[in-house]
């Protein structure tokens, strides 16, 4: 039903989609407990996670400033620069694990870290223990400390797409990657059955034949990426000839003498190599191709929404002003309040969108889809649209009240003409915002 639907329609659901997805904040509140109190605030500091990515960028730096060969001297200091900023990977560990306990470990990038930084002390601490050789093992451990780099994903959108479109088209690619295993097995036995007996010459070398199973998987992976294929086909497809001694048919016994020495099928090979080369080549690469452009399509179209995951994380931080335990649920007497709030900013993003239009950041087609997007069409349909949900919503309040036998709804009824001191702040806010093109109607709530 997709094709049925128009772009902005296709957004629409996209974002309902990912707005299923997202799980409310948790205020913090601050406890008896000054350290965590402390580490909560360093850890939620903007400036904190510059200067972790400060250092992994001079970390890298560093780890190239190697060579083989290299004086002992700068081998040794680069050592301690390296320990320097393990260190520093530490104490940023333990900064987040006692700021946020073991809510720590649901954040796929924090469990990134902390394996890093244990894999960097193992590698560490195996290098310095007297006679424990592990060969090269330790090398690939204290190695690992690179891919510290994949956390400038976070900070570039453009990467961020790339890294999310390996993500996402990694199940299709081991779907298809399990087809393509399947494809090269059964071509790796029938070239075993085929080509076995022929004699070795030219292409066909110790290096890459079908005297095995194993060294017809590599021929043939080989051959996938479309190195000299059509030379391997000719070399298994050569017949007896002058120029080319070999037996048609040998016996146990000159296998034993004389070595390989068969003669090539030039129907069986043609028809071999070609069909290897059609179907996993031609095929399953492109295949491996339109999947991977697929998933780079959804990534940057998830990035483009206009609803995305700024606008998603600005509702969950008013949510969480009334929610602060994130149970998902908020008081009915708060929710006139919270409906203010999110009318207010809908109506930021009107004049945001119209200055964007005026300075030609965008055009008209993308503000219409903007507007339809917030269901945001004009300010004053906007508003009121807001006063009849209000009325319905002190309505009910009203009947809940009058069932109670408790007046606090029509309190809050007559009150609601007068806005209150954080909504007066919020219409100072806007002011600033807007300066004189602010609308004069306000949401009395």
């Amino acid at each position: 039903m997709n094709h049925l639907l128009t772009p902005t329609q296709r957004d629409w659901c996209e974002v309902l989609v990912s707005c299923y997805g997202q799980a409310p904040l948790v205020k913090f509140s601050s406890t008896e407990n000054k350290l965590k109190d402390l580490c909560h605030a360093v850890a939620t500091y903007w400036l904190f996670d510059h200067l972790i990515f400060g250092c992994i960028v001079l970390n890298t730096v560093c780890l190239a400033l190697t060579w083989y060969g290299e004086p002992p001297g700068l081998a040794a200091v680069l050592e301690t620069v390296n320990l320097a900023f393990n260190i520093i990977y530490t104490i940023e560990a333990l900064i987040k694990l006692i700021a946020f306990g073991t809510e720590y470990f649901s954040e796929g990038w924090n469990n990134f870290d902390f394996v890093i930084v244990l894999a960097a002390w193992l590698g560490s601490a195996a290098s310095r223990i007297d006679g424990l050789d592990i060969g090269a093992s330790t090398t690939v451990v204290r190695s690992f400390r690179i891919s510290r780099i994949f956390k400038i994903v976070k900070q570039y959108k453009s990467l961020r797409i790339l890294f999310y479109t390996f993500i996402g088209a990694l199940p299709q690619l081991t779907n298809v990657g399990g087809l393509l295993f399947l494809f090269l097995f059964l071509y790796a036995v029938l070239g075993v059955a085929l080509f076995a007996p022929v004699k070795l010459q030219g292409t066909l070398d110790v290096h890459a034949n079908f005297q095995t199973f194993g060294l017809a998987v590599q021929t043939l992976f080989r051959m996938a990426t479309g190195e000299s294929w059509h030379e391997l086909m000719y070399d298994c497809a050569r017949p007896r000839s002058i120029t080319f001694e070999c037996k048609a048919e040998q016996t146990f016994e000159d296998l034993q003498r004389d070595g390989v020495q068969g003669c090539g099928s030039p129907a069986a090979a043609y028809a071999y190599f070609i069909s290897f080369m059609v179907v996993v080549s031609l095929i399953f690469l492109n295949l491996f191709i339109a999947i991977i452009l697929e998933s780079f399509a959804t990534a940057e179209g998830e990035e483009g929404l206009q609803v995305g995951a700024a606008t998603r994380s600005g509702f969950c931080e008013c949510w969480v002003r009334f929610d602060p335990k994130g149970k998902g649920y908020i008081p009915v007497s708060e929710f006139p309040r919270f409906l203010g709030l999110i009318l207010s900013e809908e109506i930021k993003q009107i004049y945001q969108t119209r200055e964007e239009l005026t300075r030609g950041e965008i055009d008209a087609a993308e503000a219409e889809a903007r507007i339809f997007m917030f269901n945001l069409h004009k300010e004053e349909h906007l508003l009121a649209v807001a006063s009849r949900k209000r009325d319905r919503i002190f309505a009910k309040l009203e009947r809940e009240a009058d069932k109670d036998g408790q007046g606090e709804a029509r309190g809050a009824r007559r009150g609601a003409g007068s806005p209150t001191g954080e909504y007066e702040q919020e219409n100072s806010e806007s002011e600033e915002l807007y300066g004189e093109d602010k609308p004069k109607q306000g949401l009395n709530l």
